[in-house]
């Protein structure tokens, strides 16, 4: 499955009005189910007594899906087509009470199926049903029917394949002799098998007492694995994601492919790291369908359904009555009957039964809308589980925290104090961002000086701080209308201004088409003028359009703009067209060297240097070091690690003793990555060094005279570095040390930064599988509530570790044992691992 390609799979009712060949393109798990199914159908053709199946799982777990794709299978393959002929009942047979209703309900669909192969049968089918349901009251109605549905079995030269969902369903409302009747033709009439589906292990199954004891091959569709979810994922929101990233999904709908589905249709145009970001956003959108869902329940069931879920673990029949405030015997009725609408699932048998809800999102559903305090437990778990599971990422660690701001929701609320207060820190113009007070402040009277765009011009900017997008781009699109008695007296400044508002708010929306059209409506309009506040916008439209390019992955196009700034203002003597032409070589520089052009990337960054590195301008610097910072990366990946180390040694050299703070957090910067190349040089204690000497120069910076981005980067850039030492501590065997920066970095954890939260969870894997004490670890950990409940998890894992027993939501404890395994994992012996900066197995 290719990347955007749009298939609409369906959340319900599969294969209802679609045809054969897509439900076949989105089959894509329970392939193994599916040809199990087949061989069990192959064995009945043409044979004297047939095998009849049924599919057992909870609801949402694909038993439609994999019944629509084998009448698929039945209709459409050579094999098949010939001898049998699919029959599908609705998915929920409601009028079927008795045998004679179950013969007019097979005629009915026998019909339909009819209409395609046998146009003139089907039409003699209708009338056959028409004229027998005005005989119901006769008393040979039932034989009638079923006569006229072997009949048509025999004229059609084809067994009948009975699809029949919701069994579980069906009998507890039919007459007390349907069973044995079924079972009496099921068994004596080789031309019809059925092929049925439910919830559940309904009692009839296990009692010998009962009719269909021993009937059926019973298959249990088993939760969605990894691999499957990753598939499914690719065909519903056309992404292919990494395995690991999947993990978090998986956990969260317990392998469900109806939930898995549902996210997917929201998720189009997020990465999975902003997915689970905003992962509450969709639950919040989702209200109608679990609330619809819960209001389907009966009165009684709905109240021992929610204290399912609001328990949010397997909880015994007492534990649900207690919460529930019900007597028990009433509560083991109503999980008895939640279990048969799958609604509820049961693990254990005996004094060990516990039940939990089938679909899991429901309990998150209940818990963020009963109360603050629950919300944020779910919020945390969610959170952890965004830093945990994300892909390692082991480039720039500033590119690594711009690329979570750049998409993070609550990172980019923070960035404020980024646009005009230094350079673009993001990679993407500062434009897109609601403007700081001192920021907006400076806009505003930039307006005011500009004739008619103040009262515009606050309005938009009013809209872009309240997140109220789609606003800005009604704002802005007036100025095209002639209703507005200013728009045609509006300067090209504020107007170019405004269509960057404009872009920036679809780029918010991921509206990226349209945003790039905006940036190039910039380019066109204003592309000319020699104002160079109306430049100025057409360079951050250019930039701001080769951002998109970059993230869309159309890298060539990308240097292609990034080449045009440079030549469209590289001769400029204004500042701020000068920032654009660093940010597009820098920029273009770190494309050509993801895309592993070594040599054309130095050349980009060194021209950065070249041009600027006897600026004034602290922001020109400031490109500067960071072109000299992504040239020592160039050469490390090159396989020079002492011109590397140099590289990086020419930023502190030059910046660690800057009055700006942007400067020294760049040489701060550059002595991590002094240490990381240190250590794959060997020279450990070297690398110490460097690490130290970057926390003393972090901390000469005062976080509040920094962009909001980039002081949010110095906390991450403080957690690498000290994780960064306590790994080499460990390489060394120094595992006191080790465990003492820990504590360190512990103290300046930020429980809501998902960089750090990976960090601090990856170093804390490394010191238990180093063979620290997990007890030692616990009491680091647990001294402050809100850090300790946001690595709610890792605690639960580490007590497990210690041999303890922990209750906990079985999200928690799958997120735990994946924790664990990776401790398993790492315990093996020591190896090098190539560019990673921990020495010990599994980190990065």
């Amino acid at each position: 499955m290719s990347e955007g390609q749009d298939l609409r799979i369906r959340k319900f009712n599969p294969g209802t009005l679609q045809s054969d060949r897509e439900v076949r393109e989105q089959f894509v798990v329970r392939i193994h189910e599916l040809n199990t199914v087949l061989d069990i159908l192959r064995g009945n053709v043409r044979s004297p007594s047939c095998q009849h199946a049924l599919i057992v799982a909870p609801r949402g777990r694909g038993k439609t899906m994999l019944l629509a794709r084998t009448a698929a299978e039945l209709r459409d393959s050579g094999e098949f087509s010939d001898a049998l002929l699919p029959v599908r009942f609705m998915e929920e047979s409601q009028e079927i009470f008795n045998m004679a209703d179950f013969w007019l309900e097979t005629l009915f669909h026998l019909a339909n199926e009819c209409e395609r192969i046998e146009p003139r049968l089907a039409r003699e089918l209708r009338a056959r049903r028409a004229s027998l349901t005005k005989r119901w009251r006769s008393q040979d109605l039932e034989d009638h029917a079923q006569n006229a549905v072997l009949e048509a079995a025999d004229r059609l030269g084809r067994q009948l394949v009975l699809m029949v969902e919701n069994l579980q369903a069906l009998m507890k409302d039919v007459d007390a002799d349907f069973g044995w009747e079924l079972r009496m033709v099921l068994q004596t009439e080789p031309q019809i098998m059925l092929l049925g589906s439910a919830t559940c292990r309904f009692e009839g199954l296990d009692d010998a007492s009962l009719p269909f004891f021993e009937l059926f091959r019973i298959m249990e569709l088993k939760p969605l694995s990894t691999a499957e979810c990753r598939r499914l994922w690719a065909v519903a929101s056309g992404v292919n994601v990494a395995e690991r990233e999947m993990r978090p999904l998986e956990i969260l709908t317990g392998g469900s492919p109806r939930l898995l589905v549902i996210i997917a249709g929201f998720s189009r145009h997020r990465s999975m790291r902003l997915l689970m970001e905003e992962l509450v956003l969709l639950v919040d959108e989702q209200t109608e369908h679990f609330r619809g869902n819960l209001y389907a329940l009966g009165k009684t069931e709905r109240r021992v359904y929610l204290a399912v879920i609001d328990l949010w673990q397997s909880s015994t029949p007492g534990e649900i009555s207690l919460r529930a405030r019900m007597d028990i015997r009433k509560v083991s009725t109503m999980l008895g009957r939640l279990v048969n609408r799958g609604a509820v699932i049961v693990e254990g048998g005996g004094r060990r039964r516990r039940y939990a809800a089938a679909e899991r999102l429901y309990s998150i559903y209940y818990k963020l809308r009963r109360g603050r305090e629950e919300a944020t437990v779910v919020r945390n778990l969610i959170s952890f589980m965004a830093a945990f599971y994300a892909e390692a990422e082991r480039k720039e660690v500033f590119a690594a925290l711009i690329a979570e701001a750049a998409e993070s929701t609550a990172i980019r609320a923070g960035l404020d104090r980024a646009m005009g207060e230094g350079p673009e820190v993001t990679g993407i113009p500062a434009v897109m961002y609601r403007p700081g007070a001192r920021h907006a402040h400076a806009e505003i009277a930039y307006m005011e000086n500009q004739e008619n765009t103040s009262r515009l011009g606050t309005e938009i900017l009013e809209a872009v701080g309240k997140d109220e997008f789609d606003r800005v781009i009604e704002l802005v699109n007036q100025l095209g209308h002639s209703q507005r008695s200013d728009a045609s007296r509006l300067s090209k400044s504020f107007v170019s201004w405004a269509l960057l508002k404009k872009a920036a708010a679809q780029q918010r929306m991921n509206d990226l088409e349209a945003a790039a059209s905006a940036y190039d409506e910039v380019v066109a309009r204003f592309g000319a003028s020699d104002n160079q506040d109306v430049q100025q916008s057409v360079a951050q439209a250019l930039t701001g359009k080769g951002g998109i390019l970059r993230a869309q992955g159309n890298l060539v196009a990308a240097v292609s703009l990034y080449d045009e700034v440079v030549a469209r203002f590289g001769a400029s003597g204004h500042p701020k067209l000068l920032w654009g032409v660093a940010w597009a070589l820098t920029n273009k520089g770190e494309i050509l060297q993801a895309r592993g052009n070594h040599e054309a990337a130095a050349a980009a960054f060194d021209e950065v240097a070249e041009r600027y590195g006897v600026a004034e301008d602290p922001k020109l610097l400031w490109w500067v070091a960071r072109a000299l910072t992504s040239k020592g990366h160039v050469l490390k990946a090159r396989g020079d690690l002492e011109s590397a180390v140099s590289a990086f040694s020419e930023v502190v050299e030059r910046f660690s003793a800057a009055k700006v703070p942007d400067l020294r957090f760049q040489a701060s910067l550059a002595l991590c990555y002094t240490g990381v190349t240190l250590v794959e040089s060997k020279r450990l204690t070297s690398a110490i060094s460097a690490f130290e000497k970057s926390i003393e120069l972090a901390d000469t910076i005062d976080p509040l005279e920094l962009p909001t981005a980039m002081a949010s980067a110095l906390q991450t850039l403080a957690t690498m570095v000290m994780k960064s030492k306590s790994a080499v501590l460990q390489a060394q065997g120094r595992l006191q040390a080790a465990v003492d920066s820990f504590r360190s970095l512990y103290a300046g954890f930020e429980p809501n930064n998902k960089a750090m939260t990976r960090e601090v969870v990856n170093l804390l894997i490394n010191l238990v599988a180093a063979g620290v004490d997990t007890h030692a670890i616990l009491e680091i950990i647990s001294g402050d509530d809100l850090r300790e409940a946001a690595l709610r998890p890792i605690v639960v894992a580490l007590r497990q570790e210690a041999g303890e027993t922990v209750r906990a939501p079985d999200e928690m404890l799958q997120v735990a044992a994946d924790i664990r395994r990776q401790i398993q994992e790492r315990r093996l012996p020591p190896v090098e691992t190539h560019g990673a900066v921990s020495l010990l197995p599994g980190d990065g």
